[in-house]
């Protein structure tokens, strides 16, 4: 039985996606920023969820983070730069609300927006835990666009070591 606070310990954040297109100068950024602790609580200098230009589109701005399972988030993008904080203000407050399966929200910046789920939940997810943790790719693998198959390392290596001596065999035998 669980009391008080220990209910959350099993709980999953839920994984948001965000997507911007807005026009921007150069040295400026995009944050979200909104009713809880991690959008900077209504205050974009303290907003931890910020954005970052998509490789290859000077107007694309992209993130993802995880917030709390169950939270409500109400938000603004905003233009972050070295002049006065530039809102959003020709839209309504945007809202994220009960998060219990993975989003992505995509707008242009003062456009309608779109909330689309990315996917079923877990069987975890779904349970309330966590589940098993699996280490990231290598950066160079997780963006498509640095994957290089010229350079492919060929097939995986097996070390077989003894007392006296190693060796690197290849699959199909060769050294």
């Amino acid at each position: 039985v669980f009391v008080g606070s220990a209910c959350t310990l099993g709980m999953a954040d839920v994984d948001v996606e965000f997507g911007c297109e807005a026009g921007t100068k150069p040295g400026e950024t995009v944050v979200v920023c909104g009713s809880l602790e991690a959008a900077g609580s209504w205050d974009p200098h303290k907003s931890r969820i910020r954005l970052c230009l998509q490789h290859g589109s000077p107007n694309q701005w992209v993130t993802s983070t995880r917030l709390p399972r169950g939270a409500d988030l109400a938000f603004k993008y905003v233009v972050l730069g070295s002049h006065k904080p530039n809102w959003e203000d020709a839209v309504p407050d945007r809202r994220l609300g009960q998060l219990h399966s993975p989003v992505a929200y995509t707008c242009r910046f003062n456009g309608p927006g779109q909330c689309s789920t990315l996917s079923a939940p877990s069987p975890f997810e779904a349970a309330g835990t966590e589940g098993p943790k699996i280490a990231p790719m290598s950066s160079a693998y997780a963006n498509p666009a640095m994957r290089d198959k010229s350079k492919s390392p060929g097939p995986p290596e097996r070390i077989l070591a003894t007392p006296r001596e190693k060796s690197i065999e290849r699959p199909g035998g060769a050294m």
